[in-house]
């Protein structure tokens, strides 16, 4: 739809609508490009809605839906602030890299709602239904803070839940987790030193955590009780 080759760009769409094929991109920003902006409207019906690994990426006020593989995908110190990636193939958002996914909504897509590399932050998004975890913490050093999953796992995959953490160091916490396919929370087995507290985890499929290994995890209660003041 549009190549982006060039840096210090903003396309503002200006509420329209960027309607494709599901063959092609619909914004494209190649790897020469840096300092790129795209704000403001909907992209539908693409391959992939929103595509680069560009250096400062900014996307915001974007509804992306109904792409034959991700929503949006991009990397190098990517903002993703206030968008919808919805009814997609694949993953809703994807950053690489020292990104950021910030008050966003991921529902119904047919991998990953979110899913954040090395060193990212997902914080205070809304995350539902997507067949695969709804949060997907990928590397080491990620964080996912104050975001809301709901039904996610649809696959009831017993490598996904309603947030995965794939490496160590990531931290999750302040998260409110329900209704997801096998897990709430679940760790890979492999990796430790993730720190997982102060979470709301019920109703999900046959665990609420999993979390072996050596990680750092709060006090849990199972069904009624009082948190011990000695422990986050």
């Amino acid at each position: 739809g549009i190549t982006i080759t060039a840096g210090n760009v903003s396309i503002d769409l200006n509420g329209f609508a960027l309607i494709g094929n599901a063959s092609s991109i619909g914004i494209y920003a190649s790897n020469t490009a840096s300092n790129v902006i795209i704000k403001n409207g909907t992209i539908t019906g693409w391959q992939f809605g929103v595509f680069g690994s560009v250096n400062n990426y900014l996307l915001e006020d974007l509804v992306v839906t109904g792409c034959s593989a991700f929503g949006i995908d991009c990397n190098n110190n990517a903002l993703v602030r206030n968008c919808i990636s919805s009814f997609n193939v694949g993953n809703g958002i994807l950053v690489f890299g020292g990104g950021q996914v910030l008050h966003c909504e991921t529902s119904n897509n047919g991998g990953y709602g979110i899913q954040i590399v090395s060193g990212s932050i997902v914080r205070d998004c809304r995350v539902a239904n997507n067949s695969s975890s709804g949060i997907y913490l990928n590397g080491n050093g990620n964080e996912a803070i104050g975001n809301v999953c709901i039904g996610n796992n649809t696959s009831a995959s017993t490598v996904q839940a309603g947030i995965y953490a794939n490496g160590q160091e990531n931290r999750i916490e302040d998260n409110h987790v329900t209704g997801s396919g096998f897990a709430g929370i679940s760790v890979n087995s492999v990796f430790n030193f993730n720190t997982v507290i102060k979470n709301y985890v019920w109703g999900n499929g046959g665990s609420n955590y999993i979390a072996v290994g050596t990680q750092v995890i709060g006090p849990l209660i199972s069904t009624t009780g009082t948190i011990p003041n000695l422990n986050p």
